[in-house]
């Protein structure tokens, strides 16, 4: 029967003259309208797929041993059922080929059952209305391959690359190149104040390491009206929400164990210290004990690429296990057990000079941007990324990755001040509503701002010393910022589960507040305020879900 199917794709996609209608969703996104032959069957329509093609180099920063293959679209369409090998690919010496995201592949899959059903009558949209929903566009799908070498030396992958870009189905090939978080650095101690420790982070700053019970400190729950959206709602122990980072060790956040995932070593737990404290943000137990999470009942997904020296290489090297390959895996385990919410506080940032300033691109770049861009493409959900902390920098200038990438599922969030908070230097800061000077900035790559300076949360035990109890510290930067956001969006889907992540995505977005210090820096103009989201979601629903609603957690 698949090969039926198969075929009847490949057939109806060779043979006809595509004609039909573009609809936009409100988060910009361009979505089907059925498109038909003169038969009334269903067909995805072609993207204009030219080849992109990058000039890499041995002083590019990334992992030897395997090259990333994305092949296009009509290809990938075309031969979805193939499965390809080592002899698929003779031009290099390459001795294993993994698909990685066959989770996408089987939901595109599904999409176009369900599209062709309705194109030939066997399926009403209200019935289709029923069934789970696919956010992942046939059009948009494009199969990502990982080709292990033999060789595993940095030469070998530019002359896989050069003969990889000399095939017809290849859309773009790139190297493994290596991601990091935008917080914190390797520990070094090298100072103690105010009963805490200080240490080493990105050059942009300090992040502050200290006990909750030696200070006080300011939540900024207030700021983001976050009380109102409690009234509303709290979450649900059912919200999966997924935490790309360096894991998550603490018994005051809810870790899902059977969702959790090491993609770099054989334990999720946290020995970094960052995917700690983001998960904490985002949903913290509500239980008198430390802090509390935006989305006080929540079900997390430990999913580590990043290790203790905030890369996701493990040795030796040349095992190339970087965090590139590592975060596009994480994006496939999470279409696979149903995942629709992340939170990724960390990226790729291009090094080389940018060759052309009105391209804004850099000869890496290229093909890395490409193979990011499909791979979240890919994702079946709604991934909140963070801005990174080289303010001031406009990312819509020298971009930062996957922060920066253009697609309709992604929100990428700046860090705004709040009076009273501590900020990389210690110091209380006066004013608040304003961004923090280590934020990136951007009117077209920046949505919007939240809260990420001077925040407390969860640290793992762990990383505790017998003289000194860290179980909760306070930290500042764009990763911070970015969980504030996803706990919002996990409120929202709580309530709303029906919304697809685009809405929720304009939920967030309308709703923020308008901040004028915040104009011209992201697309809103604005910083985040959970209640005004949740009542643009509930604008959204027909019937506001006042009757009947699934989530008991929900108050009104």
């Amino acid at each position: 029967m698949k090969k039926l199917f198969s075929l009847f794709i490949t057939l109806t996609l060779l043979c006809i003259n595509i004609v039909g209608a573009n609809n936009t969703t409100a988060a910009g996104k361009t979505k089907h309208i059925v498109n038909t032959n003169g038969n009334g069957k269903h067909v995805v329509p072609w993207r204009n797929d030219k080849k992109i093609i990058s000039a890499v180099t041995l002083d590019d920063d990334f992992a030897p041993g395997c090259v990333i293959v994305v092949l296009k679209q009509s290809v990938s369409i075309l031969q979805m059922e193939k499965r390809y090998t080592a002899n698929d690919f003779v031009e290099i010496d390459c001795i294993a080929v993994d698909d990685m995201i066959p989770s996408a592949k089987s939901l595109v899959h599904e999409e176009i059952r369900r599209r062709t059903a309705v194109a030939d009558g066997k399926m009403r949209e209200t019935d289709l209305a029923k069934l789970s929903r696919i956010e992942i566009e046939p059009e948009d799908y494009r199969a990502i391959l990982k080709l292990t070498l033999k060789d595993k030396s940095k030469k070998a992958v530019i002359d896989a690359l050069d003969a990889l870009n000399k095939r017809d189905d290849v859309y773009c090939a790139s190297p493994n190149v290596i991601m990091h978080n935008y917080s914190t650095y390797p520990y070094e101690w090298n100072k103690t104040i105010d009963g805490g420790r200080r240490g080493a982070r990105h050059p942009d700053g300090w992040f502050t390491i200290i006990p909750v019970n030696n200070y006080t400190w300011t939540t900024p729950w207030e700021i983001i009206d976050a009380p109102d959206a409690w009234d509303k709602t709290r979450g649900s122990d059912n919200m999966k929400i997924g935490v790309i980072d360096s894991g998550v060790s603490h018994d005051d956040i809810s870790i899902n164990s059977s969702l959790s995932k090491s993609f770099i070593s054989n334990s999720y737990e946290d020995d970094l210290g960052h995917g700690t404290h983001v998960a904490g943000i985002i949903g913290a137990k509500a239980n008198n004990e430390g802090i509390t999470g935006v989305c006080w009942f929540a079900s997390i997904a430990a999913l580590k690429i990043i290790d203790e020296n905030n890369t996701s290489l493990v040795p030796p090297f040349d095992t190339s296990t970087s965090c590139f390959d590592s975060f596009i895996l994480a994006l496939n385990w999470m279409n696979d057990n149903e995942i629709t919410l992340a939170n990724a506080s960390l990226g790729w940032d291009p090094s080389q000079p940018i060759v052309d300033p009105n391209l804004g691109v850099m000869p890496i770049e290229q093909s890395v941007v490409a193979t990011l861009q499909s791979a979240v493409s890919s994702y079946n959900g709604l991934l909140i990324c963070a801005a990174g902390n080289d303010g001031p920098r406009n990312i819509d200038i020298q971009p930062l990755y996957p922060a920066a990438l253009p697609n309709p599922n992604i929100i990428t969030v700046g860090n705004s001040t709040v009076a009273g908070a501590i900020d990389i230097n210690g110091a209380i800061i006066l004013s608040g509503d304003e961004n923090c000077l280590s934020s990136n900035i951007g009117n077209n790559s920046v949505d919007l701002f939240a809260p990420g300076t001077g925040i407390m949360s969860a640290f793992p035990d762990s990383l505790s010393e017998e003289h000194v109890d860290i179980r909760y510290v306070i930290e500042s930067g764009t990763s911070m910022a970015a969980p504030f956001v996803t706990g919002v969006a996990a409120l929202i889907k709580s309530r709303y589960p029906l919304l697809s992540s685009w809405e929720i995505k304009k939920a967030i977005m309308d709703g923020v507040d308008k901040i004028p210090a915040l104009n011209g820096l992201c697309v809103t103009g604005g910083r985040l305020n959970a209640y005004k989201a949740l009542e643009c979601a509930r604008v959204m629903t027909a019937e506001g879900y006042n009757m009947n609603h699934p989530n008991p957690r929900c108050l009104s």
